[in-house]
């Protein structure tokens, strides 16, 4: 509770009052529909209804001061949330770009991949019918007049 004033003070121009009488009350209890506190005896009556009045004020004041604070740190948290959220926004389309970029080089790539299996088998083709054209115009083994080697024959027998 002494901490709790010393902030109020340092934090506000008018300093609250300190009811000793109150804290006591704190830290040993109150009954409260009995108002009794062990030690007082019949006089806990009166020392309660005074720190009720007095700390109330105080209580408010230190319950304002608790509300701007949390206010302060939830806006804290909300503007730290939001400049969160934008770099992951931000992010997030510099991935999505990335992937762009990836996919058009990946349909490249498969466009070149097609075109170049298109010309080999072209290029099979041709030279399918190549060897077809050349073997029409190959010499036979059966006719050595076609052949560019002309052989005699002599029997030496």
């Amino acid at each position: 509770m002494v901490a709790i004033a010393s902030q109020l003070t340092d934090e506000s121009t008018e300093a609250p009052k300190i009811d000793v009488a109150h804290i006591y009350l704190q830290v040993v209890g109150v009954e409260p529909k009995k108002r009794r506190v062990y030690g007082l005896g019949t006089h806990a009556s009166t020392f309660y209804s005074d720190s009720v009045s007095s700390s109330s004020s105080a209580s408010s004041h230190y319950n304002t001061l608790f509300d701007e604070r949390l206010r302060e740190e939830l806006q804290e948290i909300q503007e730290n949330l939001h400049i969160k959220n934008e770099e992951i926004q931000q992010k997030n389309e510099e991935l999505q770009k990335q992937i762009e970029d990836m996919k058009k080089r990946e349909e490249e790539r498969v466009k070149r991949e097609d075109e170049m299996q298109h010309k080999i088998l072209q290029m099979e083709q041709i030279m399918c019918k190549l060897a077809q054209t050349s073997s029409i115009y190959q010499p036979s083994a059966e006719d050595p007049s076609r052949s560019p080697e002309v052989t005699t024959h002599t029997d030496s027998e």
